[in-house]
């Protein structure tokens, strides 16, 4: 294939960038087998409603399988066919040295026979800048899981501040008890994969830094290119899905604190609008009057008099204009003041309403199937390569005997 030292040289850099792509491969499908593990926990939380918090406040709610599709939506188009594959397969194997020389290496047959999909040939490029490149993309996309992680944390560990969470850990494996207070139950698992995500977005930006700023032909950034990052990327996902089956639900405890605030109210301007053609910054306005009135009298949304209504309702018409008399019934008014009305009522593309959840969830766990089995696919490939490159090199020595 090639004659002289600089041709053992490419050959054992050919190996080392082969072994790093198997290795990759195996990285990816930890992270794709915890995506498959978050899939089936929607399962058990299909259609169960509970609170959508902001800045630790509840503004909004949702179903919990729509809730965890947002972590599925995030991590699988950051990890789609391995961040851009394609652009690592390549072979940037001979690209300069061999370049430039009169010695006929057939490059193509070289990636045949390394498992790559073709040839780089600008050689700059490919040796040089795009190592840089490429490495960054990888460890980025670790980086963004670690963000996602650490932000779904987060929300369940901000659950063991109440005395009543409706998101927990089983007791068990993931959890600890005080050796002084009874009463704790203190999810170590979470705390330990929260670091985890915080490594793994540490170890993404050190090699930022460390490809920061450098020449071109430096060696900085390209020992053990992303590997060691999407290491601790695999070692995070392994530790989630560890974590994935002691999630315990409480549905009357979610529904109860969605209930125990006044979230629904923008429903209620939207049904006003919808139902009896009510300007909508009026509505808001007879909303936004009946949380004032609720919270000073500490009355949950579905407590609230109608009769009360009505008569914030006749303040708010004569302030707009518009007829006294409130345009729903009882019945309707409480309706719409309901998680589950809001939630059977929305519309949105993306929404809380059952059907299109579960269009959502259909569609993450077809695309997360085939990059499944596109993984499958490529370590099969790369080791029907290994076996076809030891049947050559067994022809050449068998031969040169």
């Amino acid at each position: 294939m090639m004659a002289g030292k600089d041709g053992v040289r490419q050959i054992i850099k050919a190996f080392v960038t082969v072994v790093t792509l198997i290795a990759l491969t195996g990285r990816f499908g930890v992270i794709k087998a915890t995506l498959d593990d978050l899939c089936r926990l929607t399962r058990g939380a299909r259609n169960t409603i509970g609170p959508a918090q902001f800045t630790d406040r509840l503004i909004t709610l949702g179903i919990i399988d729509e809730i965890l599709d947002v972590d599925l939506h995030g991590w699988t188009p950051v990890w789609d066919r391995e961040t851009g594959w394609h652009q690592y397969t390549p072979s940037s194997n001979s690209t300069t040295p061999e370049s430039n020389k009169s010695v006929p290496v057939n490059r193509p047959r070289l990636a045949k026979l390394l498992g790559f999909d073709g040839v780089a040939e600008n050689a700059l490029d490919a040796t040089q800048i795009a190592p840089a490149d490429l490495r960054a993309e990888a460890t980025q996309a670790a980086a963004t899981s670690g963000l996602s992680v650490g932000m779904l944390l987060a929300d369940i560990t901000q659950q063991y501040a109440q005395t009543r969470p409706w998101l927990t850990l089983h007791p068990g494996e993931q959890t600890g008890v005080s050796s002084i207070m009874p009463q704790k139950r203190n999810p170590t698992g979470l705390v330990r994969l929260r670091l985890l995500a915080s490594t793994v977005v540490g170890s993404a930006t050190g090699f930022a830094f460390q490809a920061h700023n450098v020449p071109a032909g430096m060696h900085d950034y390209k020992p053990n290119g992303p590997d060691l990052v999407l290491r601790d990327a695999a070692q995070m996902f392994t530790a989630l899905a560890a974590l994935l089956p002691t999630f315990q639900f409480d549905p009357e405890r979610a529904l109860e604190e969605v209930n125990a605030e006044y979230s629904t109210t923008t429903e209620l301007a939207d049904v006003l609008q919808r139902e009896a053609d009510v300007p909508f910054r009026a509505g808001h306005h007879f909303a936004s009057e009946l949380v004032t009135y609720g919270r000073a009298h500490r009355l949950r949304p579905a407590d609230l008099p109608y009769t009360e209504a009505r008569r914030l309702y006749a303040d708010t018409a004569t302030h707009f204009g518009l007829p006294s008399e409130l345009p729903l019934s009882e019945s309707a008014f409480h309706q719409a003041l309901s998680a589950e009305g809001m939630v059977q009522a929305s519309q949105g593309l993306g929404g809380p309403q059952p059907a299109e959840v579960a269009r959502m969830l259909a569609g993450q766990r077809q695309a997360l199937a085939a990059d499944q089995g596109w993984t499958r696919a490529t370590r099969a490939d790369l080791l029907k390569a290994a076996l076809q490159r030891d049947t050559a090199f067994a022809a050449l020595q068998d031969g040169g005997r």
